[in-house]
């Protein structure tokens, strides 16, 4: 966080297999971010994943490119350890759910909560899945 320090941080917490939560999350930041405009290059967004065993760095990479979003989202991932520490910095509920009935394997239920910082590193909003796009543009222009 400290090397991105005079921008605008939106740290959102999922994973590259996310059947619902995650994608249309992203999608909303997208949305979001346009109807910002110009001003949006000032927004970083970062995602953190809850899912170590299948997000490799290529595997986001892959899988956040999708969204096109300028500038790109930096996708995060870590050691079992490293990410366990994150996750109670941030309160960040996440939970393996067995599916071997299914190909997937396994899902991970998690906190959907994307985190709002200003320019100073301070948490400034959090903003629920329910919120729409122009809500987050509305609360995203007073810190901007």
């Amino acid at each position: 966080m400290s090397s991105l320090k005079g921008k605008v941080v939106l740290l959102f917490f999922g994973y590259t297999h996310c059947p619902d939560y995650c994608p249309s999350t992203l999608l909303k930041i997208k949305q979001t971010k346009s109807l910002l405009g110009e001003t949006s290059k000032n927004i970083q967004v970062v995602f953190v994943t809850v899912d170590n065993e299948r997000d490799t760095p290529a595997k986001l990479k892959e899988y956040l490119g999708a969204y096109d979003l300028e500038p790109a989202i930096i996708g995060l991932t870590g050691t079992p350890e490293e990410t366990k520490n994150i996750f109670k910095k941030y309160g960040i509920y996440h939970k393996k759910d067995d599916m071997s009935n299914s190909k997937m394997g396994y899902t991970m239920s998690h906190t959907t909560t994307v985190f709002m910082f200003d320019k100073q590193n301070k948490i400034r909003y959090t903003f629920s899945y329910h919120q729409k796009p122009e809500e987050m543009a509305k609360v995203l222009k007073l810190v901007l």
